[in-house]
Formats: C-alpha cells, sequence, structure tokens
C-alpha cells in the first residue's frame, strides 16, 4: 500500500507497474555482534531485536532497515545470496550471519520461524549453562 502511496495518482497501467517493481525484502533470520538479531517475514516486515523497523528500499536489491540506534543494511547478491550489516551506536558496525533464509522472499513456508517468533512462543536459543548475575551477589552463577 505505501508503494501505491508514493507512486501517486496515476493511470491503471502505470499505477500497476509502479506497484509490481516494488520487491518485497528476503524472507531471512540474522544473527549480528553485540547480541543484534534481524528477521525478515513473508509481509516485508522487518525486526531488530523483535522491534519492528523501518524498512526503506534502496534499489531492488538494497534495503536499510532501522530500528532505535541500529540500522540494518540488507543485500541481495547475485545468485540470490544475502549480505547483511548493521551499524549501531557510537558507529559499531560488523557482518552479520545469515541463520535461515528463503530465497525470492515469498513462498508457503520459511525454513524456521523467526528468532523473535520462537521466543513468543516460549521457545529460546539459548541452551546449556548460561552466566548470569544473581542478586547481591558479587560473582555471576549459571542460570538455567
Amino acid at each position: 500500500m505505501k508503494a501505491l502511496v508514493r507512486c501517486g495518482l496515476l493511470t491503471a497501467g502505470t499505477l500497476l507497474a509502479c506497484a509490481t517493481a516494488t520487491a518485497a525484502v528476503p524472507v531471512f533470520s540474522a544473527s549480528c555482534p553485540t547480541g543484534i538479531t534481524v528477521d525478515a517475514d513473508r509481509t516485508g516486515t522487518v525486526r531488530i531485536n523483535g522491534k519492528k523497523a523501518s524498512l526503506k528500499k534502496l534499489n531492488d536489491n538494497a534495503y536499510d532497515a532501522k530500528s532505535g540506534s541500529v540500522t540494518v543494511s540488507i543485500g541481495v547478491e547475485a545468485g540470490g545470496e544475502l549480505s547483511v550489516m548493521y551499524t549501531g551506536k557510537h558507529g559499531a558496525n560488523g557482518i552479520c550471519q545469515v541463520t535461515a533464509s528463503q530465497a525470492g522472499g515469498s513462498g508457503a513456508s520459511a525454513a524456521r520461524p523467526s528468532a523473535s517468533e520462537r521466543a513468543g512462543q516460549g521457545q529460546f536459543d539459548a541452551r546449556g549453562q548460561i552466566p548470569c548475575a544473581r542478586a547481591r551477589s558479587p560473582a555471576p552463577g549459571n542460570c538455567r
């Protein structure tokens, strides 16, 4: 719908061409340094650390998603391979690891639900002994 608004008032044929020229961001999940997670679903919604991000289409193969102080750049390379990079607070930046993707950005089902979807269902990615701080304890303990 946003694409139609951006295209303005056009004839029916031109409007259709404008709407179809707007490609959706690919379906994927990625993890970045400093604990940043990025997920894009079949509707084109991108979430950074579980929060909906604003999405800017740079061209048919490049997008920028922004949530808070984090910007994630998404690129679709020749052959459909994804490149995902982030920039955070104070210029922190790095390359993200794509953990799941679906070629073409559409289809019947994604390879695996996103990290934020799994967390919403009570399925967490952390396993085993996890160091954590305990109340009034100077040394971290282990959480389960």
